[in-house]
């Protein structure tokens, strides 16, 4: 629907209204592009006048086209305009951007009108490893994860994400990191390199859903038992606490993790399952 005119304006108005009286809508995602703003003002004065409760945000719109003409976007949208993809793009980075943009080409998202001036190699090379440290830093759901994200994360590429994906359409999601060593080709040295930045919100272990390394798990089991607690019992600020005042318990658990192991391990049991990301508001 198109806004230039005060017919296309009205029928815009009157279709949005609709949707939002009988949508169950949670948000509305407005591209940053080309008349961004004056849709935004726009479709902020139906939201209004209907008398919803439903937040507009910009969004950027940096890659989408770049996106919508892919093959990731032909291989998941096939029956799909182009526009289609690119609009389904844009929503999908609100709800959550990092893993719709590991979709795009890194030079592709506004990197600066001199990229051509450098290095292609060197500039991919910089890019990616930008993207993976972001995808590693934040971790990955394993259970929701496209193969997409899934091949950023360390240890992982394209094949073995691909292979993560159909496993986990054929038995269903997973309970535990250890079923990951179940996944065809993936070996214990890759299940080292990657477990620690997969997470897996419905183990029945705590320690799964966290961004502590299996190899570290005993250390924490037994830190725990001393403290006469279960792991899960040791996990929040008040478990923390009671670590770090535990005497010769903390310090035991200092020698065997390490100085700086010990510090990271203990703010990832302190908001297990934390995103790393600022909140939206």
């Amino acid at each position: 629907l198109h806004l230039q005119t005060d017919d296309g304006k009205a029928k815009a108005k009157e279709f949005l209204t609709t949707v939002l009286k009988m949508g169950d809508l949670r948000a509305i995602a407005v591209g940053n592009g080309t008349a961004g703003r004056e849709t935004e003002a726009f479709v902020r004065q139906t939201v209004k006048e209907a008398e919803v409760d439903v937040p507009v945000v910009m969004v950027s719109e940096a890659g989408a086209s770049v996106y919508s003409a892919s093959e990731v976007a032909r291989e998941e949208f096939p029956d799909l305009d182009l526009t289609v993809r690119g609009a389904i793009s844009i929503s999908r980075r609100l709800q959550d951007p990092l893993a719709e943009l590991v979709k795009v080409e890194p030079k592709s998202i506004g990197v600066g009108q001199y990229q051509h001036d450098v290095s292609p190699n060197a500039l991919k090379k910089s890019l990616e490893l930008v993207v993976d440290t972001c995808v590693n830093s934040v971790g990955v759901n394993l259970n929701t994860a496209s193969k997409y994200l899934l091949s950023r994360v360390s240890g992982i590429g394209p094949v073995l994400a691909q292979s993560i994906v159909e496993h986990r359409a054929e038995k269903g999601i997973f309970k535990s990191r250890p079923a990951l060593l179940e996944v065809p080709r993936f070996s214990s040295k890759t299940y080292e390199q990657s477990a620690g930045f997969l997470r897996i919100p419905e183990s029945e272990n705590p320690l799964d859903n966290t961004g502590v390394h299996p190899e570290r798990y005993d250390d924490l089991v037994e830190a725990a038992g001393k403290l006469g607690k279960s792991v899960r019992e040791i996990m929040g600020s008040e478990g923390v606490r009671e670590i770090r005042s535990g005497g010769e318990i903390s310090e035991s658990l200092r020698s065997k993790l390490g100085e700086f192991t010990y510090e990271d391990v203990l703010a990832e049991l302190e908001k297990p399952g934390r995103d790393p990301r600022d909140a939206f508001v």
